[in-house]
């Protein structure tokens, strides 16, 4: 009996090490994966910087951009209201909309001055059904500056566009007839039309800001050029302002447009993040005041496993698939510096920037274009 009692006593004592032992194993296992993802993948200093919003605004009241966010707004102020509502992370709203159906260039990226021309009279009446918003679109292009404000995704100004490039193509179908009309300051229009997308262009801080501009300085080079071929005399005032604005646009670097926007993208996403980041802590603090664990207790065990910025974390895997679209094979160190592993998941995996790059090729090769066609125009 007491060498049995003594065998039970000494096997309870060895399960009590190994359960002493496995539960030290987990302890220093938690500790240690706390530790390691305090350093994963720190980012340079450099990068760090981009977790901030881009963009400093010297001269709000010359920054075209409000105005554009506020552009189909029911204020009367356009430009303070969309400041307003863009500080207070809120869309501008859409009160302004487009009456009727516009006529539309059949050919995408094509020659679309003879459909304008064949067409004048349905141009004429769709610019006389919308005067409020063109009114709004001639006092946007007169703005001197533009600069891309980013508070969060859901403030990207969306909402604003729609109203704004129809207000915009309106414009342009308007003055090449006004120019094939030989009217007065037609050629001056068109040369505030192309100078504000050029400086929309280069104002971007988000892709969407960066493609809508540079689609309508594609559509304005191409009708552009169709004007010179057709009626250079009317266009002969201008011509010195036009070449100095198309070649300062032809020796602008792709890699630097897209660098620019790119670094938009990472801040919206690393906010995106860092707002999902939050969230989880709240969660997780509210599970620990469920079971009856000190809120304390639940704040120092969600920061040993999440860090301050969630683009440093691992636990990002788990909002992998709610943020790419399609995972992409792309080289971002072309325009992303400096590249890690992180900034190559916020930029490959969410966006194939090729083709974004690809269009703001053609558009410097097309402002080239019609760069040389202005210097051999007699």
């Amino acid at each position: 009996m007491k060498s049995a009692a003594r065998a039970l006593i000494n096997t309870a004592k060895h399960a009590g090490r190994l359960i002493g032992l496995l539960l030290l194993f987990i302890v220093a296992a938690v500790l240690l994966a706390a530790g390691i993802n305090q350093f994963d993948e720190p980012l340079a200093p450099e990068t760090q910087v981009w977790l901030q919003a881009p963009g400093v605004d010297h001269d709000a009241g010359n920054n075209g951009y409000y105005y554009l966010y506020g552009f189909a707004s029911g204020s009367a102020n356009p430009h303070a209201e969309g400041k307003l509502q863009l500080e207070q992370d809120q869309s501008a709203g859409e009160a302004l909309k487009v009456i009727g159906t516009p006529p539309k260039c059949p050919i995408k990226n094509g020659p679309c001055l003879d459909y304008m021309l064949s067409h004048a009279s349905d141009y004429q009446q769709a610019v006389a059904n919308n005067q409020p918003l063109l009114k709004r679109y001639e006092a946007l292009i007169a703005y001197s500056g533009f600069e891309e404000k980013l508070v969060s995704m859901d403030t990207l100004p969306t909402p604003g566009y729609g109203p704004a490039m129809a207000s915009a193509k309106l414009y342009l179908a308007q003055t090449a007839l006004d120019i094939a009309a030989s009217k007065q300051n037609a050629a001056d229009h068109l040369l505030k039309h192309l100078s504000f997308w050029i400086k929309a262009e280069q104002g971007s801080y988000s892709l969407i800001s960066l493609m809508v501009a540079t689609a309508q300085l594609q559509q304005a080079t191409i009708v552009t050029k169709e004007l010179l071929a057709h009626y250079p005399a009317q266009l002969a005032g201008q011509r010195p302002a036009l070449l100095a604005l198309l070649k300062a646009r032809s020796q602008r670097s792709t890699t630097d447009l897209m660098a620019h926007a790119m670094r938009g993208e990472y801040f919206l996403a690393a906010n995106l993040l860092k707002i999902k980041a939050d969230a989880d802590s709240r969660q997780t603090i509210n599970e620990a005041d469920d079971q009856a664990i000190p809120s304390w207790l639940g704040r120092l065990l969600f920061k040993g496993f999440y860090q301050q910025h969630a683009t440093l974390n691992r636990m990002r895997a788990v909002y992998a698939d709610q943020l790419r679209s399609a995972k992409h094979a792309c080289s971002a160190s072309d325009y992303l510096q400096p590249i890690n592993p992180i900034g190559k998941f916020m930029v490959c995996d969410m966006f194939d920037p090729t083709s974004y790059a690809d269009r703001l090729s053609n558009t410097q090769r097309m402002a080239a274009e019609l760069a040389k066609q202005l210097e051999n125009t007699p």
